[in-house]
């Protein structure tokens, strides 16, 4: 249960990487949307995805091989804590260091390799997104869009930022925590429990991100819980307002050429 939620967290952020892709796209290459319905490019991103989750996962999983082979070491604390025996518990952890039969401290290298694996998953990921996040700001200065078209791919910018910002610090700091103190041999005991609790605070508060940056989610939330019917936003004001001045200049062109036609001589 804890790798299958350790991999929704990882799915989770590829989801979000996808998303800076495609309002990249939307903004800055909208010749490239055609491409992402060719099935070869599909197969393509599928498979990205299905080795993006199997890296995860497997090294996940196989750092957690010590420490289940070693479960005297949390023995005593997960019965003063959890009054759970370790034998029978689940568990998903790295164990760095161990102790020979001559008393020496020894490491475990794979363990390690593991963890930089799975940071570095995150890192580029980050990457990523700072970089399409930077291409975004750039186009909005560089092409020429209307107000309300910058206004809402504005809007749509700032909610993704805050969707991503939520799981790396309510999800990733945790998680950052627990390794850093495993790594350096710092005992958290029952206050790792706490850990859990921004973690699983994160869906909510990716809801009130996306109402709290978009106008439109705004205007339908309260319209649904306070039973309001409120006006349209200024830019489907805006939107409506040339629709109406685009059909009425185009269908007085046709007009003004045929009288100036019927005033020439023959």
């Amino acid at each position: 249960m804890i790798l299958y939620w350790t991999v929704l967290y990882n799915k989770q952020i590829l989801l979000i990487v996808f998303h800076f892709l495609y309002r990249y796209i939307v903004v800055c290459q909208p010749k490239l949307i055609g491409h992402f319905k060719k099935w070869p490019i599909r197969a393509l991103l599928g498979v990205y995805i299905m080795i993006d989750l199997g890296l995860w996962s497997w090294f996940f999983e196989t750092q957690s091989w010590a420490l289940r082979e070693n479960r005297w070491i949390l023995k005593p604390d997960f019965m003063n804590y959890y009054k759970m025996d370790a034998d029978k518990a689940s568990i998903l952890g790295p164990l760095y260091r161990y102790n020979d039969t001559n008393g020496m401290t020894g490491f475990r290298p794979y363990n390690l390799l593991c963890t930089s694996v799975c940071m570095s998953l995150l890192f580029y990921k980050f990457l990523f997104m700072l970089w399409f996040t930077a291409r975004i700001q750039r186009s909005f200065k560089e092409n020429r869009m209307s107000q309300k078209t910058k206004k809402l791919q504005m809007e749509l910018l700032k909610a993704l930022i805050a969707q991503t910002i939520c799981p790396f610090l309510m999800e990733g700091t945790p998680c950052f925590i627990i390794h850093f103190s495993a790594f350096n041999g710092i005992y958290l005991g029952m206050w790792g429990s706490y850990t859990l609790i921004p973690a699983s605070m994160y869906p909510l508060m990716d809801a009130i991100s996306m109402a709290y940056f978009i106008q439109d989610y705004r205007r339908a939330f309260i319209s649904i819980v306070f039973h309001q019917k409120l006006p349209l936003s200024r830019a489907k004001v805006f939107a409506s307002k040339d629709k109406v001045e685009t059909t009425g200049s185009m269908a007085a062109k046709p007009i003004v050429q045929i009288r100036i036609f019927n005033l020439e001589p023959p």
